[in-house]
């Protein structure tokens, strides 16, 4: 990773340890069934790591943009490589959401698919 993706990864993490803190109090909530959050204003690796296969993750890309996408099929990838396990995930693709960046390539959903099916 380069030094300066490592510095922004850091200081975004700081910008949203209130909300990882706060995360980990959702375990002691009785008969919770899931979480829904944005990819790109949540750091999602901690997330997909500690509810991984226990609960039903639902993740979207989101208004903030604390955390880069280059498009859709990015967005995706990431997720993918960021999982531990398929169980209870469930990857928003929103491709007429009116928050994707203006400058996001045009969605191929054929690429989509084929992510997903190796996924």
């Amino acid at each position: 990773m380069k030094k300066t993706n490592k510095i922004k990864e850091q200081s975004s993490l700081k910008k949203n340890r209130g909300f990882l803190t706060r995360l980990w109090n959702l375990e002691k909530v009785r008969h919770w069934h899931g979480f829904e959050f944005g990819a790109s204003e949540a750091h999602y690796k901690p997330v997909l790591e500690h509810f991984g296969g226990k609960t039903v993750l639902a993740c979207r890309v989101g208004l903030q943009r604390d955390i880069k996408f280059k498009g859709m099929a990015d967005y995706v990838t990431q997720i993918l490589r960021a999982k531990e396990t398929c169980r209870g995930l469930l990857i928003n693709v929103d491709i007429t959401n009116s928050l994707v960046d203006e400058n996001w390539p045009e969605t191929d959903l054929d690429e989509i698919y084929r992510l997903l099916e190796a996924g």
